[in-house]
């Protein structure tokens, strides 16, 4: 498992092809790359699948930095009995399922020089099935979306992840933009991602972004949904002004749309769920974002992401969405991506 702040990239993927083990890779630990046989990208539509998640249960799980945010994955690791060993730079442990056998506070190397060269595994028999199903599972991915008549939240992180530019941060918001990055985000090298986590929940998520911007002096996009804009929308204020190429991505789905994955979504009478959870905003948040004097459009196709996404901030680039849709997309790449690897 490579999570956030897991420590040096290289390293890790150095060891992981040593031990013949795959890396879970989550987007901000830099492990994500192309054509490395150990990157795991797409476990959570993979670990949808019973047989799938059966058959792949680990003997040991070896964890660098933070726990993924998917639920499907951590309830995969927590019920498959294995002991937990978690390597962090600090002392800080997250682990609220409590099942961590051995923290070390160490970096990668030290954990390296631990697994003697004599311990290489020559057994890729695990490692093939492992990446056998990821290129299946991003196959049947890009097939779900290639279907899709509208745009759609999946495809919107897709496409940002794979074509904003070497040497560029990436900025994702939290709520269903970093799940999307997460399960959706196919590998690629030159990108470094960012993203708060923990009991901020979306406040802040612009001002952020806007501090990474001026930190690192480099392109900085960021991806964020309607309510996290409005929250830290304070967040705009001189931005027009600043020197900063910070180029806004953002899906209105006009409410939260994370909540209509949970049950009170089918639980609820439909209007009083849109009151309490949905929480439709009705503003105009391309007009919002002129009125702080930035650069604002709209986007209504991949096309035209793609090519809005090409020209410098400070900019915002509005794309608009149906949360109940969002739904059912999400159930679709799933279920082709589980019938993809039903073989292996």
């Amino acid at each position: 498992m490579a999570g956030a702040e897991c420590g040096d990239s290289i390293e890790l993927l150095s060891l992981a092809h040593n031990m013949g083990w795959p890396i879970l890779s989550d987007p901000r630990s830099g492990t994500r790359v192309e054509e490395n046989q150990v990157v795991i990208s797409a476990m959570d539509s993979m670990l949808r699948n019973e047989n799938f998640a059966r058959s792949q249960r680990p003997d040991v799980i070896l964890r660098f930095g933070a726990p993924l945010v998917s639920k499907v994955v951590n309830a995969w690791l927590a019920n498959s009995g294995a002991p937990q060993i978690v390597v962090t730079k600090t002392p800080v442990l997250i682990d609220p399922e409590q099942k961590t056998k051995m923290h070390l506070v160490a970096d990668v190397k030290f954990v390296r020089d631990l697994v003697s060269p004599n311990r290489t595994n020559k057994d890729r028999s695990w490692l093939a099935s492992w990446s056998g199903a990821e290129a299946k599972a991003q196959q049947a991915i890009n097939s779900a979306l290639a279907d899709e008549t509208t745009i759609c939240e999946p495809a919107i992180a897709r496409t940002v992840y794979r074509s904003i530019s070497d040497h560029s941060n990436l900025f994702v918001s939290s709520s269903m933009p970093i799940r999307d990055v997460e399960w959706f985000a196919q590998p690629r090298s030159g990108l470094k991602v960012f993203a708060n986590r923990g009991v901020n929940g979306i406040d802040g998520v612009v001002s952020t972004a806007v501090g990474v911007a001026i930190s690192s002096n480099s392109p900085t996009f960021l991806l964020i949904g309607d309510l996290a804009l409005l929250h830290d929308s304070n967040g705009l204020i001189n931005l027009a002004s600043r020197n900063i190429d910070l180029r806004i991505v953002l899906i209105d789905n006009c409410g939260g749309g994370i909540f209509s994955f949970l049950p009170q979504a089918t639980a609820m009478e439909s209007t009083k769920f849109e009151k309490i959870f949905g929480t439709p905003h009705n503003s105009d948040l391309v007009l919002i974002a002129k009125a702080h004097g930035l650069q604002a459009t709209t986007a209504a196709s991949l096309d035209e992401l793609t090519d809005e996404l090409m020209i410098r901030g400070p900019r915002l680039i509005c794309v608009a969405t149906d949360r109940s849709e969002n739904v059912r997309v999400h159930e679709r790449i799933n279920q082709m991506v589980s019938v993809a690897i039903q073989s292996i």
